[in-house]
């Protein structure tokens, strides 16, 4: 009932809106500025826009049910842009509940134990905030539509819409063409029409192949006693070491008994029988992590693939009619593990850059001044100072662990030299017949489950008789490459079981696609071996609904 409320207050907002900006409302309308995602970075944008100027028309399309749905994050949250953005948010009764940062520590895992590290200068956490993403934004969203912003959930954008060599809008999942001065995109990572211009201006030239992480997260109610608010840990070693790039998390939140407790896996790993899922179920046996968990109730599960190419991989962030926002463009400082701030903070660079564009005659619209602005901030200098950090782990672990510590306590991100990512994720995968199995064990039920058991708790709603938004260029490959030469990858990278191979008549192999399970994590577009898999937004909202992360 809920989802079909919000669809139905999104395509309504949607009319309303067509019949004030243009002459057909039933095909199209018209807007100064349109945001793709209503995440933090496209929200601050909306905000800044109309601050600065409230005669401004500014449209938002979210394709979850409700803004913050499809929203998941550690989540500690460095709040420098959101102060500059709204200064009075500590004091706002509305505000989402927080507690700052108390105790910020690093740890290295064995199988047995944890051993306390110096935390890197670029990890402390002075003045940040463990709170729950998706409440954030949902409470962002609120302020943005309090200031005449608006903001239409349950509506995606399919592809963009040019006109004269330039972006003018998008096509939305209603049909609709969305048209604007100019087009602001911020989808997240691997936003389908984000990298559908990125590929078609050739924004990346020049730069290195991106590289992503998979995070995987379950909120819990632990028991109170355990329960320590402002406590931070991250915990590289066990299980991955050299499996995989990565580590683990543990955030104390403000609510009585509420702890986030989860595990990112890079995507550049080599062994097709890894799988993302079953290491963060490992992650939770940990001694350490295992006593904090007993006892308690797993309330949420999400997964999310997140950017960790950082400054090198970051692509041109402006193209004709529009710009690319936050983790769109690739934004999060991987050194710091931390991506909400720079996000925001681009959106409100944005912003101020597309007012003064929008000053110029429409056939003048540039939007290179983002860009600018964007090199000249404090974002930009810090994703260059940890710039070295998340490539030098692709030499290996213990490679990576040492550059990581010279370049965090002694150069701090001053070494005259960059290192660089060689490869894309699907490119670094080799073949299963070079590679050891991985024998997972199973779940007790208790403190591991099993993937099914895991969607249950991720709100997942999908409209019944739909085709699969989720398309293969070849139907042939995943039987002949996938199967035969990666040991069907699909089923172990997958965090919610939407691909599997099921026994033909015949005796063969087929691949079956649950896209009904679809967290919208985007891992199959990163990791699929020959780039066969292409994710579309589904519409009506379908997907997670996440409230808690």
């Amino acid at each position: 009932m809920a989802k079909a409320n919000a669809l139905a207050r999104g395509w309504s907002l949607l009319r309303t809106f067509s019949a004030r900006g243009t002459s057909s409302a039933s095909e199209r309308m018209a807007c100064d500025a349109l945001v793709v995602g209503a995440g933090p970075a496209g929200l601050a944008f909306a905000i800044r826009m109309r601050q600065i100027d409230p005669a401004k028309k500014v449209l938002v399309l979210e394709k979850a049910a409700e803004c913050g749905a499809h929203e998941l994050s550690g989540c500690v949250i460095d709040t420098r842009a959101l102060t500059d953005l709204i200064p009075t948010w500590k004091s706002d009764q509305t505000f989402p509940a927080f507690v700052e940062v108390q105790e910020n520590e690093v740890f290295h895992a064995t199988p047995k134990s944890l051993r306390r590290m110096p935390t890197p200068p670029a990890m402390h956490s002075s003045g940040a905030v463990v709170m729950s993403l998706s409440q954030l934004v949902r409470w962002m969203a609120k302020r943005a539509e309090e200031m005449g912003a608006e903001v239409l959930p349950s509506c995606a954008a399919q592809k963009m819409w040019l006109a004269k060599g330039k972006v003018a809008g998008v096509m939305s999942s209603g049909g609709s063409r969305v048209l604007a001065r100019i087009t602001v995109l911020a989808e997240g990572c691997r936003g389908n029409v984000s990298e559908s211009i990125i590929d078609s201006f050739h924004l990346r030239e020049g730069c290195d192949p991106p590289t992503y992480g998979l995070g995987l997260k379950e909120v819990w109610e632990v028991e109170p006693a355990k329960h320590i608010p402002g406590r931070v840990w991250h915990i590289t070693g066990w299980p991955l070491e050299e499996k995989a790039y990565g580590g683990g998390f543990v955030y104390h939140e403000k609510e009585k008994g509420r702890v986030s407790v989860g595990l990112v896996s890079g995507l550049d790993y080599e062994n097709p029988h890894f799988s993302p899922f079953h290491e963060f179920q490992m992650f939770k046996t940990h001694p350490e992590v295992r006593n904090l968990l007993e006892g308690g109730t797993c309330l949420q599960y999400g997964a999310r693939a997140l950017n960790e190419g950082g400054f090198q991989s970051v692509p041109q962030l402006h193209f004709p009619g529009g710009v690319l926002l936050g983790c769109a463009g690739g934004l999060l400082d991987v050194a710091r593990m931390k991506g909400v701030h720079t996000a925001m903070m681009s959106g409100i660079l944005a912003a101020d850059a597309a007012q003064k564009a929008l000053q110029l005659p429409e056939e003048k619209t540039d939007t290179s001044g983002y860009t600018h602005s964007l090199h000249n901030s404090w974002v930009w200098k810090e994703l260059y100072e940890g710039r070295n950090v998340r490539p030098g782990f692709a030499r290996g672990w213990l490679f990576g662990l040492a550059n990581a510590a010279l370049e965090s306590f002694f150069f701090k991100g001053k070494t005259p030299w960059t290192l660089h990512h060689a490869k894309a994720d699907h490119e670094t995968t080799r073949l299963a017949a070079e590679q050891e199995q991985i024998q997972y064990p199973n779940p007790d039920g208790k403190l591991t489950f099993d993937v099914q058991t895991s969607l249950l708790r991720s709100g997942i709603t999908s409209t019944h008789g739909k085709a699969s938004h989720l398309l293969l260029h070849d139907e042939n490959v995943p039987n002949e490459i996938n199967y035969k030469m990666y040991a069907g990858l699909e089923e172990k990278y997958c965090p919610a079981n939407v691909f599997e191979y099921i026994e033909e008549d015949t005796g063969g192999k087929k691949l079956q696609i649950n896209a009904q399970n679809c967290l919208h994590c985007k891992a199959c577009e990163i990791k699929d071996p020959t780039r066969n898999i292409q994710w579309t937004p589904p519409g009506d909202g379908d997907g997670p609904n996440y409230t808690r992360m």
